[in-house]
């Protein structure tokens, strides 16, 4: 996972909190089939069996369930490219939740954030991991 800090916003520390939630079981995390293929570890060719191997073993983890993508769940995407403008991966990702019924749908980007307000099926938002925080090594060695 990337260490992406975005306006001060460390993003992997959201993204692998909700993820360590769901391997816990207190959350499910969802993903369209889709997602497989867009995680390919970059278009500069075939990563290395390591990373490769990485990749496909995410998917294969109890704690994330794949949504496959049918014809319904195409037409509903197709829907979402009409209706808001979206591009067809993420009105595919988008479509595979709803279909899911998922509650929540995180993602930063800003193509799906501003649709928010008009999919009321789901709630569209930024990944916001609320739950305890680990303190830094340097931190806590001052007690």
């Amino acid at each position: 996972m990337k260490h992406e800090v975005i306006d001060g916003h460390e993003r992997w520390r959201h993204c692998r909190g909700l993820l360590k939630d769901a391997e816990e079981g207190k959350i499910v995390a969802v993903t369209s089939s889709f997602t497989v293929t867009e995680v390919t570890g970059g278009r500069r060719g075939r990563p290395t069996s390591e990373v490769a191997d990485q990749i496909r073993g995410f998917f294969e983890n109890d704690f994330v369930l794949s949504v496959d993508i049918d014809r319904t769940i195409a037409s509903k995407a197709q829907e979402h490219v009409w209706d808001f403008g979206l591009k067809a991966p993420d009105a595919i990702h988008l479509a595979s939740a709803v279909a899911a019924e998922c509650d929540v749908f995180y993602t930063y980007d800003d193509d799906l954030l501003d649709i928010k307000a008009k999919v009321h099926s789901i709630r569209i938002e930024q990944p916001i991991w609320h739950g305890a925080s680990q303190l830094e090594m340097d931190v806590a060695s001052d007690d």
